[in-house]
């Protein structure tokens, strides 16, 4: 009578154990710990990005407005008062741009008047998905020179009377230290005609 023996087979630990399990979760854990830093700063600057590239479109549309009106009416409606304090209070970005100008306004204008002018002295707010944009005009005098050298706040013979418009937009984020500015200008004659310069 022949006894048939079983052999012993070996069978494979195809499982994980609870320590393997473990150290599985702390390496996917400290991963995406990294990843997540990674994601958050990632989309601090996109918001920031963003956030310059609405304003700059805000900004060009406001120069685009200025530019649209006379150079010799860019000041109506402007009332003294108004337009000095508003380059009284205006942000360090914006105070490089004026010092290169002296504040003008419109002498028929009455005390006030400058909030309901074409180029308001008050900051008009721009919503742009769910973010407010203030948006700003300044409006400032200089001359310049035949030649069409720089212009100035002094003027000389022969200088032709300029309005410098300096628009601000500024906007609430934190990566700013609380509140973002995007500045820029344009040149726009304020003679009732046309200069013509000198380029020779």
């Amino acid at each position: 009578m022949k006894v048939l023996r079983r052999s012993a087979t070996r069978r494979s630990d195809s499982g994980f154990t609870l320590l393997e399990t473990v150290v599985s979760v702390g390496v996917i854990s400290i991963v995406m710990t990294a990843t997540a830093a990674f994601l958050v700063a990632s989309g601090k600057v996109a918001r920031r990005q963003q956030g310059t590239q609405v304003s700059a479109r805000i900004a060009a549309d406001a120069i685009s407005q200025s530019r649209s009106v006379k150079g010799s009416a860019l000041i109506t409606g402007r009332d003294r008062i108004s337009s000095e304090t508003q380059w009284a209070s205006a942000g360090p970005s914006v105070a490089a741009y004026l010092a290169d100008s002296v504040v003008a306004w419109d002498p028929a204008a009455g005390a006030g008047a400058g909030a309901s002018a074409a180029l308001p002295t008050v900051a008009r707010t721009v919503t742009v998905d769910g973010l407010a944009y203030y948006q700003s005009w300044y409006v400032g005098q200089c001359w310049l020179p035949s030649t069409g050298s720089t212009c100035g706040t002094t003027k000389g013979v022969g200088d032709v009377s300029m309005n410098r418009v300096i628009v601000a937009v500024t906007w609430t984020d934190n990566e700013c230290g609380g509140t973002c500015s995007y500045v820029t200008s344009t040149l726009v004659s304020a003679e009732p005609s046309e200069p013509v310069f000198n380029l020779n």
